[in-house]
């Protein structure tokens, strides 16, 4: 349908803008939408800014998705949904050659495959009026089946409140326009169900997600499915921060990552990880943590601060075997910095 027709039903402002993944278009006032975009398809993902919060509503046949197939190719693709009911993503993407790391998302939730598990993530569930960017490691031509109304008993429709201690942990991704992935790992200690983490950029909160189990492997793994969003394409610092349900307290650590969009950065088995709690300003005396985990096998961390510049000599004793045991006899570290730092 043109794309005068398909926007027809909202107040459009000048300025307002509408994108697929190769055209787009431009409103104005006194013309109406003009630009390279002039058809919307049934297949095809679109990426609209509107000035106005507004109802799209419009009218025409279903799509039969037996008969409406899905180019897919190898590398991003912006994908429509055409059946009329909710499908599990599973089922939705049956007809896709999937591969390890193959990856698909929507502006709320993303789902990574693994070769011998399956669709994984926080999007479980695919729906009509909804776009989707899909990764795929090569092409292949999607045929979605046609659901009933009951095939997708699993989707959630409330959102789950925030404890009390970060409800100002919010993001609204409508206000942002490019998104992207992380899996992230608490690694200094043990974490639990109903913990929370979030992705900051300064003061400002890009992302929430909440701690679940990894299923697929046999550490009682807990990660965290991050969206994290930005109004710029590339090269915004962001870092993180930590609840601990237990006893309430949130915690700052010192790891970040630059923000690129459409990034994906890790995943359940080789998570982004968290264990520099603090930030990474100067230390004002000396110290060292805890080792976690001990005892450990075969490796373990701990976090050591010194005020001043200096040398480290790191001693690690088996009270088991009743030895001590220099890690490389006399090995030293040096401390960069002008005036103190610290180190693990």
């Amino acid at each position: 349908m043109g794309i005068g027709s398909v926007m027809g039903s909202l107040t459009s402002t000048d300025g307002d803008f509408i994108k697929s993944a190769g055209a787009s278009s431009t409103y104005y006032p006194d013309f109406g939408w003009y630009g390279g975009l002039e058809v919307l398809g049934v297949t095809g993902m679109y990426k609209f800014r509107s000035a106005n919060d507004d109802n799209l509503t419009f009218t025409g046949a279903p799509v039969n998705p037996l008969t409406s197939p899905v180019t897919i190719e190898s590398g991003w693709n912006w994908i429509g949904f055409t059946p009329q009911n909710d499908g599990p993503i599973t089922d939705a993407l049956g007809t896709v050659v999937t591969n390890d790391g193959d990856f698909i998302k929507n502006q709320s939730a993303s789902s990574t495959y693994y070769s011998s598990f399956g669709w994984y993530g926080g999007l479980e569930v695919m729906a009509p009026t909804e776009g989707y960017m899909l990764s795929a490691a090569v092409g292949a031509e999607l045929i979605y089946p046609n659901f009933g109304a009951d095939d997708a008993l699993t989707r959630t429709q409330t959102a789950k409140e925030l404890p009390v201690f970060i409800s100002d942990w919010q993001v609204d991704y409508h206000d942002y326009e490019f998104n992207g992935h992380i899996t992230v790992s608490i690694d200094n200690h043990k974490d639990l169900n109903g913990d929370y983490l979030a992705v900051f950029a300064g003061d400002e909160c890009r992302g929430v997600a909440e701690r679940v189990d990894f299923p697929f492997d046999n550490e009682d793994k807990g990660i965290y499915l991050m969206m994290a969003y930005s109004n710029l394409e590339k090269g915004e610092e962001l870092t993180f921060k930590y609840y601990n349900s237990l006893d309430g307290k949130i915690t700052e650590y010192a790891e970040s990552v630059d923000f690129t969009s459409d990034m994906i950065i890790g995943d359940g088995f080789n998570t982004f990880s968290l264990s520099r709690e603090g930030s990474l300003s100067q230390p004002a005396e000396y110290g060292i943590s805890d080792a976690y985990p001990n005892p450990f096998n075969p490796v373990t961390s701990f976090e050591y601060t010194m005020e001043k510049d200096g040398m480290v000599q790191v001693s690690v004793y088996d009270i088991n075997l009743s030895l001590i045991h220099i890690s490389e006899p006399t090995r030293r570290y040096a401390i960069g910095g002008g005036g103190g730092g610290g180190g693990k």
